[in-house]
């Protein structure tokens, strides 16, 4: 016998987040794969900038890449 969802998805999301733990398991199964699929963005993520390369890394960027070319033979 399997036992009959309680929670909907709707009623899912508007609980605090520390009772989602606990009651993951009262949804059904559509539900909870909507759930981990859809809905599960993690809140402690941070956006990483790119920064371009100092002109002194940069040489040393184009330095190494020609060196690369010339040992494959691409670059004279």
């Amino acid at each position: 016998m399997t036992n009959k969802p309680t929670l909907t998805i709707k009623e899912f999301l508007a609980l605090p987040d520390g009772e989602k733990a606990t009651r993951f398991g009262e949804m059904s199964e559509r539900d909870r794969f909507l759930w981990r699929t859809q809905y599960d963005i993690p809140a402690l993520g941070k956006v990483v900038e790119h920064e371009p390369p100092t002109p002194e890394e940069q040489a040393r960027i184009d330095e190494e890449f020609n060196a690369m070319l010339r040992r494959r033979g691409v670059k004279i």
